[in-house]
């Protein structure tokens, strides 16, 4: 009988050394996974960690929701500015006075997105050159425009947004001219 005690204590023995060696490996791997999670500094608790990195992301949160109210703001100064570069252009060649001298004269209308601008128009004779400058404001001129001019005029309102814009268009008079 004291044998029997004796084999089924090595045996209840052996079953605690498997479930040891097998204890011992699954820790080993925790161990790692945490290191993974962790870091392999100062010991740390999990939870902890997770309340580190959530102030972390908090943190970088605010930081990227500032640096977006930013490039807004910054954004809308440059749309501001470019709305007043004078970005939108046309060039009509012609022959003025009906002669054959190689279409010398020419109008080139300068205008911004909101159609604000001048239109240049140099008209070329054999004897002299006259040269003459008439202002745009919301795409319509202060003085009469001569059919080269209001072609030039066109051509640089076809490149831009406004002809595109039913409300623009209303506000100016919704003429043919502006037809996109």
């Amino acid at each position: 009988m004291e044998i029997a005690v004796a084999v089924a204590a090595l045996a209840v023995a052996a079953a605690a050394m498997v479930a040891l060696v097998f204890v011992y490996r699954r820790i080993r791997q925790l161990r790692r996974d945490q290191e993974a999670v962790l870091g392999s500094g100062e010991p740390r608790d999990l939870i902890a960690h997770a309340h580190e990195l959530q102030r972390r992301v908090d943190e970088f949160a605010a930081r990227l929701d500032a640096l977006e109210r930013k490039l807004a703001s910054g954004l809308a100064d440059v749309e501001t500015q470019l709305s007043l570069c004078l970005d939108r252009h046309g060039l009509v060649r012609y022959d003025a006075y009906n002669e054959m001298s190689g279409r010398q004269s020419a109008s080139l209308a300068l205008l911004d997105r909101a159609g604000n601008g001048l239109v240049l128009s140099s008209i070329v004779h054999r004897e002299q050159a006259r040269l003459y400058a008439k202002r745009m404001i919301g795409g319509k001129a202060d003085v009469p425009l001569s059919p080269e001019e209001q072609q030039c005029v066109e051509e640089a309102l076809a490149r831009s947004w406004i002809e595109k814009d039913p409300e623009l268009r209303a506000e100016r008079g919704g003429g043919d001219r502006f037809r996109g």
